[in-house]
């Protein structure tokens, strides 16, 4: 809370929130606040693996009405629009990427009344569990200079997969199995992304899956979550997984 220059990798955090009534989710930056004049990339949220964060209590932030929160990861009002003070809105940048996201009660990331965020080469799986929520798997909501870029999403059926957002840039993320059409942005793709084994949790990509060589190497990281250099082959993949091969 109230942190610059964050750092959080390699880790897996998982059944989080469940009994608290403060909005809490697996990885949680909450109000970032500058110590310098620096509007580079200060934060990085990177190679983490957050799954089956869920809230079963209504929020305090809601009045106690709304389930709310039970994210797998959260970049959250860096803008301080919830403690008065919005001269403190944060000018640094923040990174989420080569992050997999899977099972969590609300969104798999999302970056809420924030600015200055880019998600890219992320795998977000069926977030979203919570009957309470339906805003996507990877979303700026209330946000603004919001890049969401190279990700694979995957939501229940009937659920959002992504969401329309002022602020938000989306462009060559790859989206499946949602009745509710996403919101499409440059070099999008809806296709099923041909996973070697979701059932098993194994979110690699297969051979001949359209997340292959397809993506942008703008802001593409220079490994994948499991440390394989990017590029290989013709191009840089969508998702947290470059594929190395059969």
């Amino acid at each position: 809370m109230r942190s610059d220059y964050l750092t959080i990798e390699y880790n897996e955090t998982y059944l989080n929130a469940y009994w608290s009534v403060y909005g809490n989710s697996g990885i949680s930056l909450y109000q970032l606040t500058a110590v310098d004049n620096n509007a580079g990339t200060k934060n990085v949220v990177a190679n983490n693996v957050s799954h089956d964060n869920e809230e079963f209590l209504n929020c305090s932030c809601s009045g106690d009405t709304a389930i709310t929160d039970g994210n797998g990861i959260i970049i959250d009002d860096n803008l301080h629009t919830q403690d008065g003070h919005p001269e403190r809105a944060y000018a640094g940048r923040t990174l989420v990427t080569n992050n997999l996201v899977y099972g969590n009660g609300g969104t798999g990331m999302h970056a809420f009344a924030s600015a200055h965020v880019d998600f890219v080469n992320n795998t977000a799986y069926r977030n979203n569990h919570s009957p309470a929520l339906d805003e996507g798997q990877i979303v700026g909501q209330s946000s603004s200079d919001v890049n969401i870029v190279n990700n694979v999403m995957v939501a229940f059926d009937g659920k959002r997969v992504s969401a329309s957002a002022t602020g938000a840039t989306y462009q060559y993320n790859l989206y499946w199995n949602s009745s509710v059409a996403p919101a499409l942005g440059a070099h999008d793709l809806v296709a099923d992304p041909g996973f070697v084994n979701p059932a098993c949790l194994d979110f690699r990509l297969a051979s001949g899956s359209p997340a292959i060589d397809s993506g942008t190497s703008t802001l593409a990281p220079a490994i994948d979550l499991l440390g394989a250099a990017r590029p290989l082959g013709n191009g840089t993949d969508r998702g947290a997984y470059e594929f190395v091969g059969p």
